[in-house]
């Protein structure tokens, strides 16, 4: 049995970019609550402004997916 590489890779980017989508939908709709979370995880203080728009959505699906 041989692992077909375009199949798998197609259902991992496919999988990485709903991951993705679901991830910054929380953070537009509770931008504190996952703030709050990394902030405590990486031990940093994350309180500076973010900018949300639909580009800056689709440039990191884009970049992050490839």
């Amino acid at each position: 049995m041989r692992l077909d590489t375009k199949r798998f890779a197609l259902a991992v980017a496919t999988a990485w970019a709903l991951r993705y989508t679901l991830c910054y939908l929380f953070v537009t709709v509770a931008p504190a609550e996952p703030q709050a979370v990394l902030s405590f995880a990486l031990h940093y203080d994350l309180n500076a402004p973010r900018d949300v728009s639909w580009a800056g959505f689709a440039g990191g699906l884009l970049i992050s997916t490839a």
